[in-house]
């Protein structure tokens, strides 16, 4: 091999000599002198570590020179790679590579990438972020939510209002599970006039990046309705009209059943239109 051509993702610029005692320096079209250790170059980036301002990183269209006196790796459009000192000749900017093979004279033009001797090159470091990104997002997201609140109050009348809900959500990127537990309880004057309990769960799944299909299923139970069990299932499909991590509107229609058996015997069972509009924004 006695001569090399080499590239830098696209972006051709040239080498320029380093004074004496420094690793790296890099020249920017603007006319900024960055010195330090090239830390990477690839993808249309290149970032250099240096002792005053730290790490830095720089659109690689904007280098238009760049010299090392200590051995870096460098990958060539051809899929060679060297490792070396780069030497440029300050009168004719011919860049000459020193490597184990020799002195070997390299055109920047065909550099794909540059990073340091025993660093991951630029392709295992985005296959590596990709890998880190599809694990996050297949990762589950729990929430746990307990919510407890009552009002007491004495005078002609004494009432007593109380209310608890119990929740926990699971989210993935294509999935939604929901499970629930409520409770209101009220009394006046010593005697119940409220005792209800709730208690459910709901399961979505993305079919596409807005639409999805649903289940749901919830339980009832209502002391001042002589409601024993009031049970419904249904299923169905929804939309996402606004999607993001914190702001959602949906709406979801289905079709479902309902069982309802009251304290004196009477049961009813009855198909059921299942409609749903849900909107969120955390503030």
């Amino acid at each position: 091999m006695s001569k090399a051509h080499l590239v830098l993702i696209g972006v051709g610029f040239w080498l320029t000599a380093a004074p004496s005692g420094i690793a790296d320096t890099v020249f920017t079209s603007e006319g900024s002198r960055l010195v330090g250790k090239v830390e990477l170059l690839g993808n249309g980036k290149l970032a250099i570590v240096t002792e005053i301002a730290g790490r830095l990183e720089i659109d690689a269209s904007k280098v238009i020179a760049i010299a090392a006196d200590e051995p870096i790796t460098v990958e060539f459009a051809s899929g060679d790679r060297l490792v070396g000192t780069i030497e440029v000749s300050e009168d004719t900017h011919r860049s000459t590579m020193h490597t184990s093979l020799g002195y070997l004279e390299i055109n920047p033009s065909e550099i794909i990438g540059a990073w340091p001797p025993g660093a991951d090159s630029p392709e295992v470091i985005a296959l590596k972020q990709k890998v880190e990104e599809t694990k996050k997002a297949l990762t589950p997201d729990w929430t746990v939510t307990l919510e407890a609140g009552g009002v007491r109050k004495e005078g002609n009348t004494d009432t007593l209002d109380a209310q608890g809900r119990f929740e926990v959500v699971r989210k993935t990127k294509d999935d939604l599970l929901e499970l629930y537990l409520a409770a209101d309880y009220s009394e006046q004057n010593d005697r119940r006039s409220k005792n209800e309990y709730r208690g459910g769960m709901s399961y979505e799944n993305m079919f596409t990046d807005r639409a999805y299909w649903y289940t749901r299923m919830e339980m009832e139970y209502d002391e001042f309705e002589n409601l024993d069990l009031r049970a419904t299932v249904a299923a169905g499909a929804g939309y996402y009209w606004l999607k993001r991590p914190e702001h959602e509107f949906k709406n979801r229609a289905g079709i479902g059943y309902r069982h309802e058996s009251y304290a004196d015997g009477n049961t009813s069972d009855e198909a059921v239109l299942d409609l749903g509009l849900d909107y969120r924004l955390d503030i």
